[in-house]
Formats: C-alpha cells, structure tokens, sequence
C-alpha cells in the first residue's frame, strides 16, 4: 500500500500502528531516490551531457550528504519516556528526522546531475542517501538501539508497544 499513493496515504492515517506507518514511510521516500535514478538514467540516455564539470559537482554533492548526514545526529533526540505516548513520540521523532537528513542527499545529487549532465553525481548523492535511510530504517535493530536509549533513561516503556500501539504523533 506504501507504493500506492492515495491508497497508501488512507491506510496510513487510519491507521493506529505507528510502527507501519513509519514503515509505510521509510518504504515510500527510499522507493522514491529508486525512481528519481530511473528518471535520471532516461533523460542521460536520451539527451546530451556537459555542462559544469561532474566530478567537482559529485565532490560537493558527496560533501554535502556526508555532512547532513553527520550534522543530522545532532538533531535526533535519544528515545525516552515514561509513558507509551511519550516514547512513541521520541522514537517517531527521532526516525522522521533522520529521514530528513538522508533524504536531501539524492535530491541535490539530481540537482547536480542537471546542472553536470553526469550521471555519477546522481549515483553519488544517492548512495549517501541510501546510507542514511539504511540507518534511519525502523527495523528490528533500530528499535532495539531505541529500547536501550529508554532503558538507560531509566524508563521501563517498551518501545515496540509503543510504537504498536499507537498511530502517528504529530
């Protein structure tokens, strides 16, 4: 249903899973670098490169998705909470901010490959990217890294409960 936009989108807000809406979530924006390197395979097959010279545009298209990357752990909140709500909306928190750090990284890379017509600046931005929606992935082990944070903030929440059993905070 993540694929299907509007479709997608209904289940999501009816939804009181925040766990697969952030699932749902995380599956849409790394599905959505896969289709912008589709588009940027077709347009470089079918028009003619130049411009600024790729491999200086790569450079700062790298540079700057490491650098979100890296500033972006300043911005994530540790897990915490003593009640289910509170740490659902830490952890939720915390996931939409790192997808929107790692995120940006193939945006600019397709904003480089425009302005290079280089594909390896696209494939650059979005590898860096990939790397941070890997990190930011609600997995087994991400909310395992979460439950720590909890447990060491002294709180006795466990955090697929409440991630379970709740929809999306705002």
């Amino acid at each position: 249903m993540a694929l299907i936009p509007t479709r997608g989108m209904r289940v999501a807000l009816g939804s009181t899973d925040g766990l697969t809406v952030m699932r749902m979530a995380w599956v849409t924006f790394t599905v959505s670098m896969v289709v912008i390197g589709v588009l940027v395979a077709v347009i470089d097959a079918v028009l003619p490169g130049g411009g600024v010279d790729g491999r200086l545009v790569a450079a700062v298209v790298i540079g700057l998705g490491v650098f979100a990357q890296v500033l972006s752990t300043k911005f994530v909140p540790a897990v915490s909470g003593s009640t289910l709500p509170m740490a659902r909306a830490t952890a939720q928190r915390a996931f939409f901010i790192r997808v929107a750090f790692a995120e940006p990284a193939a945006l600019v890379g397709f904003l480089g490959f425009v302005v290079s017509g280089n594909v390896a600046v696209y494939a650059g931005g979005f590898i860096v990217g990939l790397a941070g929606m890997y990190d930011a992935a609600p997995t087994t082990a991400w909310i395992a890294r979460g439950q720590e944070q909890l447990s060491d903030s002294g709180s006795d929440v466990e955090l697929l409960d409440a991630l379970v059993s709740g929809g999306i905070t705002r």
